[in-house]
């Protein structure tokens, strides 16, 4: 987040062999992250795991900016807008549901810091890095 978290970039970094495997849990029959619409499939679900709420509870709309795959891992790249108030919450489960047992890391940036935290689908999130 940035912008004294008034608006946030989002990359979510995907293992290549996850996001065939999911693909194929999809229907896909021949999944292929060099297939665009495949990659948008991806990119749609990340956006739609991927939830954020202003101070007040109200919701941050989220927009997807690209996907791509490059060496082992495939890149969604969501965005939002600058919002009236602060962004305090955010939600997101990208391909939890397929694969239970992953450890997901979470940073958070902002123009004062950076914290990392990490959970698994099982887990809640527990703070492994500490803002400067």
């Amino acid at each position: 987040m940035h912008n004294d978290q008034h608006s946030a970039d989002i990359t979510h970094r995907i293992h290549r062999h996850d996001a065939i495997a999911w693909l194929r849990d999809q229907g896909e029959s021949q999944p292929s992250l060099a297939n665009l619409r495949q990659r948008a499939k991806i990119a749609l679900h990340a956006a739609a795991s991927t939830l954020l709420w202003q101070d007040d509870d109200e919701p941050v709309e989220i927009e997807i900016v690209g996907a791509e795959a490059e060496g082992n891992h495939v890149f969604i790249y969501l965005q939002t807008g600058t919002t009236l108030r602060p962004i305090s919450k955010l939600k997101t489960s990208v391909l939890m549901g397929f694969k239970t047992t992953q450890t997901n890391r979470v940073n958070v940036d902002t123009s004062r810091y950076r914290v990392s935290f990490e959970f698994s689908a099982k887990t809640p999130a527990k703070i492994i890095g500490h803002p400067d």
